[in-house]
């Protein structure tokens, strides 16, 4: 049986590792505050990669992307997603740790710059 039992949450700038303690991989469920301008994160575990191209996310405002439920939102500008790509319908946590390295370009990221990732443990009984 599988099914969301936990929910692990993860905050950081810049550069983060997130622990998975389920047995299958999980698509979480990722928070960006601005200010950040062209971004890349990567998944060191997998190599699953989201960019966003295009778009300013301004000081205060949040994107949120929800991998699981494939959208895309921000706090100021409702629906965001074209300015997403990458593995947006497949962007996932590994069973154990996740070193997660976000870059972004063009010179606005500042400590209010943060990223948020949360998701549900798996576990597959047996």
């Amino acid at each position: 049986m599988t099914g969301p039992y936990l929910l692990g949450t993860t905050t950081g700038t810049n550069t983060l590792t997130c622990t998975n303690d389920g047995n299958e991989a999980t698509n979480p469920v990722i928070t960006i505050e601005g200010p950040i301008y062209d971004w890349v994160l990567t998944n060191g575990a997998n190599g699953d990669i989201l960019m966003w191209d295009g778009y300013q996310i301004a000081t205060g405002e949040t994107v949120e992307i929800d991998i699981p439920n494939k959208t895309c939102v921000s706090s100021v500008n409702d629906d965001v997603s074209t300015y997403l790509s990458g593995d947006t319908g497949s962007f996932a946590l590994d069973p154990g740790a996740n070193p997660l390295t976000i870059f972004g370009s063009g010179g606005v990221v500042t400590l209010t710059t943060t990223i948020s990732v949360c998701w549900y443990v798996q576990v597959l009984g047996r």
